[in-house]
C-alpha cells in the first residue's frame, strides 16, 4: 500500500515540499517531488474534507489506468512556472504508478502537446479568463510539456502516450493520438483493441481534463473509476463539484491510498 501524499487546502502559490507520508519501497527519493516552484499556483485542490470524495473505498490496479496530464506545465514544483496548480508536486504519483504496474494493469498517460492551439492561449497582451483562455503551456517540444519526474522515470513502461490539443483546447483523453502529429490510436481505439471494458480515472485538473475524459469514458460505455486522491483540482471547491458531478454521471469515486490487489 502506498500513501497519497498531499497537504491538505494550500492557498494559491504556497508552493512547499511533498508531504512526508510513506511511499513504496520501489519510489526512490528522487521521486518525492520536485522543488517547489515560484510562481503563483492556480489553486489547491485535494480530496481531504471533500464529501464527494468518500464512499467506494480505496483503489485497486484492476483495470487500465488513465494517468491525465501529470506534466511539468501545471505542477506547482516546476520552474518556470507555466499554468501551476498546487499540491501537484506532493501526489505520490510514483507510488501510484508502481503499484499499478506492479499489479499487472497497463498505464497510459495523456499529455497536452499544443502547436497552434487557436482562441485556447489568450491573444498577446491580453489576461486570461481562465475559463476558455489560458496561458500558454504544454507547447509541444518543450520542458513544459514533458511528464514531471516520477511519471517521466517509468515512461518506459507506459503502454501508450496520448499527446491531444495539438490544435485546440483538446481537454479529453479520448481526444489524443499515439502519434504526436495528430495521427495513430486513439485512447477509445486502444482500449477496445486491448478488450478494456472499464478504467481508472487520475491525474489535473479535476474540474477540466479529468472531468472531461471521465464523461467521454462514461459516454462510450466504460465503467469508470475516479481516483480522487490522486486527483488535483485548481482549487478545493472546484475539485469537489467536479467529483459530485462524475458521480452523478455514473463514475465510481475511490478514495485513499492505492492497495495491491489482495490487499487487507
Amino acid at each position: 500500500m502506498t500513501t497519497a501524499r498531499r497537504r491538505p487546502g494550500r492557498p494559491p502559490g504556497t508552493g512547499g515540499a511533498p508531504g512526508s507520508g510513506q511511499g513504496r519501497s520501489s519510489s526512490t527519493a528522487a521521486d518525492a517531488g520536485q522543488a517547489p516552484g515560484t510562481g503563483q499556483a492556480a489553486g489547491a485542490g485535494t480530496a481531504t474534507g471533500c464529501d464527494e470524495a468518500a464512499g467506494s473505498g480505496p483503489p485497486v490496479p484492476d483495470r487500465p489506468l488513465v494517468l491525465v496530464d501529470v506534466q511539468n506545465c501545471f505542477s506547482d514544483g516546476f520552474t518556470p512556472p507555466e499554468l501551476p496548480v498546487a499540491g501537484v508536486a506532493e501526489v505520490d504519483w510514483a507510488g501510484l504508478l508502481d503499484c499499478w504496474l506492479d499489479g499487472g494493469s497497463p498505464v497510459v498517460a495523456t499529455r497536452d502537446w499544443h502547436v497552434d492551439p487557436g482562441e485556447h492561449f489568450a491573444p498577446p497582451g491580453t489576461d486570461p479568463d481562465f475559463a476558455t483562455t489560458w496561458p500558454r503551456h504544454g507547447v509541444a517540444g518543450t520542458p513544459g510539456a514533458e511528464l514531471v519526474p516520477p511519471v517521466a522515470r517509468r515512461a518506459g513502461r507506459l503502454a501508450a502516450l496520448f499527446h491531444k490539443g495539438q490544435h485546440g483546447p483538446g481537454y479529453s483523453g479520448f481526444d489524443g493520438t499515439v502519434g504526436a502529429d495528430g495521427t495513430g490510436q486513439r485512447l477509445h481505439d486502444w482500449l477496445r483493441t486491448r478488450g478494456a471494458d472499464g478504467i481508472a480515472v487520475a491525474g489535473v485538473a479535476t474540474s477540466h481534463c479529468v472531468r472531461a475524459t471521465v464523461l467521454d469514458a462514461l459516454r462510450l460505455g466504460y465503467a469508470v473509476d475516479v481516483l480522487a486522491d490522486y486527483c488535483v483540482g485548481v482549487t478545493p471547491e472546484a475539485h469537489c463539484r467536479a467529483l459530485a458531478e462524475l458521480r452523478a454521471a455514473g463514475a465510481t469515486i475511490r478514495s485513499g491510498a492505492v492497495r495491491a490487489r489482495g490487499a487487507p
